[in-house]
């Protein structure tokens, strides 16, 4: 009897931002107000802000659709969209005029129409078009209420103009130059849907990239995984995720979304993707699904034993057997594939994994 166990590990690569065009839906982008000479900044405690002399994380916005969606399709410009922050809160006007970054669902009020800068009404044609200069163009925003957005002198955004006011400075100016940066300069606390049929890829963190679910880029801080979730050390006071008394949490992860770091990132598996199974009977098999953490962590033989004890300890419980230290000494492993796409085709002669057997 030949017991089988494959690891299929796949590698993954970041992209570049977008070359100059039109602004889309899901580009990453920051604020800068001309009249306060500062970046918009989504705080911690909910409040929006315009102090900012850099555009950092907490400074950087994802564009969405007036249903939350990244759609990767052009944003025309009168377009509806919402701006939800690092801390994955959505961009606010309050009928008082007070904007905040506190509210976790999409509806009126957290609503912009985008405008060239210049808008002066009428119906408006073409999309938001965003220049070769550090991919910068320059735009209007209209709340819900029928007010534009604007930076205060002492630091505070406002949405409270009935009319664009097109002076870069001084005054209470509406101009807004806004800068695109790579989508994997944000954080994806919130899964961004991904569709393969009726499966969404990335349901409970991250951003589908081609071959799994980006969460973060790590920075500074040392991320790693623990019991199906994604951290970075640090806090009390987190970049990204929130301080759970020891380390930033960055993404609960309960779909099939196995967590890993490689290359400085924090991903998650593909949840549509094969998960790890296991049968008995005569040639008794499992097939496990590894992913770039795996490839660079050990010898393939390694890998073997931690899929086993993945699948006999998570994935099965009680109905299989734990191998030996003989046992696992007597699996041999062949690699394939490229270096983009690991395969580890392992065989364990004699290996019982079910307990009748």
């Amino acid at each position: 009897m030949k017991t089988f166990i494959v690891l299929a590990l796949s590698l993954l690569w970041a992209t570049s931002a977008s070359a100059a065009g039109c602004l889309k839906y899901g580009d990453v982008v920051s604020l800068y107000f001309k009249t306060n000479t500062k970046f918009m900044a989504a705080e911690l405690d909910g409040n929006a802000t315009v102090t900012r002399a850099e555009d950092q994380q907490w400074e950087k916005f994802l564009v969405l659709d007036d249903q939350g969606n990244a759609t990767g399709a052009d944003v025309a410009s009168g377009a509806r969209i919402a701006l939800r922050s690092a801390h994955d809160r959505h961009l606010v006007a309050e009928p008082s005029g007070d904007v905040n970054a506190n509210r976790a669902h999409i509806a009126a009020w957290e609503i912009w129409t985008i405008h060239p800068f210049n808008y002066a009404g009428g119906t408006p044609t073409g999309c938001i078009f965003l220049g070769s200069v550090s991919d910068q163009g320059f735009v209007s925003l209209r709340s819900h209420h029928g007010k534009f957005l604007r930076g205060v002198p002492n630091g505070d955004a406002r949405a409270d103009l009935s009319a664009v006011n097109t002076a870069p400075m001084p005054g209470n100016s509406t101009f807004i130059a806004m800068y695109r940066h790579p989508w994997t300069d944000f954080y994806y606390k919130r899964g961004i849907p991904s569709m393969d049929g009726a499966c969404n890829r990335c349901p409970d963190g991250g951003r589908w990239d081609g071959a799994n679910c980006f969460i973060a880029e790590q920075g500074a801080q040392t991320g790693f995984t623990y019991e199906g979730n994604v951290y970075v050390q640090g806090g009390p006071t987190c970049v990204y995720g929130d301080y759970d008394g020891a380390n930033c949490k960055l993404s609960s992860l309960t779909q099939g979304q196995k967590p890993f770091v490689y290359n400085g990132s924090l991903y998650a598996r593909d949840a549509c993707a094969p998960q790890d199974t296991a049968s008995s009977g005569d040639n008794c098999r499992a097939t496990m699904f590894g992913n770039a953490e795996n490839a660079i962590s050990g010898t393939a033989k390694m890998q073997a034993k931690n899929a086993w004890r993945r699948a006999v300890n998570t994935t099965h419980g009680p109905d299989f057997k734990r191998w030996t230290k003989a046992q696992f000494r007597r699996v041999d492993c062949v690699q394939t594939g490229t270096v983009l796409n690991w395969n580890y085709e392992c065989t364990a002669i004699g290996n019982p994994c079910h307990k009748d057997q």
